[in-house]
C-alpha cells in the first residue's frame, strides 16, 4: 500500500548478466527460453546511488535464477 509520496531515487551502477539462452536471452522479452528452461545470474555494483536520502554508493547484490 503507497502513501502516496513519491520517493526521489538515483542510480549509476556495473551490471554483470549470462545464462544459458542464445545472446539476448528471450526470457527478458517475454519469449520462450532458447534451451526450454533457463539457468542464469546477474550482478550489480552501485557506484553512486541514492534512495531518499539513504546513500547506495558501494553496495553490491546478485541474483541466481532456474
Amino acid at each position: 500500500m503507497s502513501n502516496g509520496k513519491k520517493v526521489k531515487w538515483s542510480l549509476e551502477a556495473d551490471y554483470l548478466q549470462a545464462c544459458n539462452c542464445d545472446y539476448g536471452c528471450p526470457c527478458e522479452f517475454e519469449a520462450r527460453p532458447t534451451q526450454g528452461f533457463c539457468d542464469g545470474m546477474g550482478a550489480w555494483r552501485i557506484n553512486r546511488g541514492r534512495y531518499g536520502r539513504l546513500s547506495l554508493n558501494g553496495l553490491a547484490l546478485g541474483f541466481v535464477a532456474h
